[in-house]
């Protein structure tokens, strides 16, 4: 099976004459370094970063070629990222370029969306850490839904909102970042658009720029690959456990490998079942702790997350 072919666009743009900005630049920058490659070091994304300068100017012209031509690349997977001004009004949302003016605001969403629509591109990535960012929702992504599966936006802001900058970076953007590197990834270590949004949501909270999420996919796919938090050898081994979902495992002081006189296979099984409670899909019945659910004899069972990797193992489906 030939290898699949992911390519990435990152534009950073902090030098605007009218209203400087200190942390797209490093923004884009790395998210094109943690893009490249897997956590385990094997090639990922294809990346290209297009950041301004003192000496570089990107301009709306430029901006408008990179993107056209981007979506017109041969490719399976694509993400486009871009940090920097956003600008709104009554027509819509704008990525700013750097000679953008409040009469020509720059390169329109309606326009980046329908670069995606008209791609050959399967599977397309939009991210965007600018003010007004969630306007890329606003008459032309219901649209995209219905004409156009495959395509995923996740937004540093809502339409109204502005997007914020914290520690020489932008705040979604270091945010994006972490979770690429595996503070968003599933237990196998996967990290997935939808992975993405529900950690940013978290670590954004309620009283500040929230963040927004569109998809219309029958599947997610992996934007990175973290280090696995359980092994899928060990994930199927759950029914062998368990043998129904509501199933509560005996435990007894032969378990534990402190307790006397020690008993190998049982202590075996409990370092095991230790790495289920590890990984929030075991927890003790009645106690707090499995060492205290071991010495008084009572039991383990699933967590409602243990109950889900069961369903998919039970189904012989990893």
């Amino acid at each position: 099976m030939p290898e699949m072919t992911k390519i990435a666009l990152c534009i950073g743009i902090d030098h605007y004459d009218w209203a400087p900005l200190k942390g797209c630049v490093a923004d884009a920058k790395s998210m094109s370094e943690t893009l490249k490659y897997h956590d385990n070091e094997e090639r990922n994304f294809t990346c290209k970063t297009l950041l301004s300068s003192t000496d570089a100017t990107i301009t709306e012209r430029k901006l408008r070629k990179e993107i056209h031509d981007f979506f017109k690349r041969p490719a399976d997977v694509a993400l486009f990222f871009f940090a920097g001004h956003g600008g709104e009004n009554d027509n819509g949302g704008y990525i700013m370029p750097q000679d953008a003016d409040k009469y020509d605001l720059g390169f329109p969403f309606s326009e980046l969306i329908e670069c995606a629509v008209k791609s050959e591109i399967r599977d397309i990535f939009i991210i965007l850490d600018c003010c007004h960012a969630g306007k890329i929702n606003e008459g032309g992504f219901s649209g995209v839904s219905i004409g156009r599966p495959g395509i995923s936006i996740l937004t540093a802001s809502l339409p109204e909102q502005y997007s914020g900058e914290r520690g020489g970076r932008g705040l979604f953007s270091s945010i994006i970042e972490m979770g690429l590197k595996g503070n968003a990834a599933d237990l196998l270590g996967n990290v997935t658009a939808a992975g993405l949004y529900n950690y940013a949501d978290q670590m954004l909270g309620p009283f500040v720029q929230r963040p927004m999420f569109k998809t219309h996919v029958s599947g997610f796919k992996v934007l990175r690959k973290c280090k696995a938090k359980i092994s899928k050898q060990l994930l199927r081994k759950l029914p062998d456990y368990f043998p129904e979902m509501v199933y509560q495992y005996p435990l007894d002081p032969s378990y534990e490998p402190t307790a006397e006189p020690s008993h190998s296979e049982n202590e075996a099984k409990f370092a095991e079942l230790q790495k289920y409670v590890q990984a929030g899909l075991v927890e003790p019945v009645g106690e707090e702790h499995m060492y205290f659910a071991a010495m008084n004899s009572t039991s383990c069972q699933l967590t409602n997350a243990g109950k889900a990797y069961w369903s998919i193992a039970e189904k012989d489906l990893l």
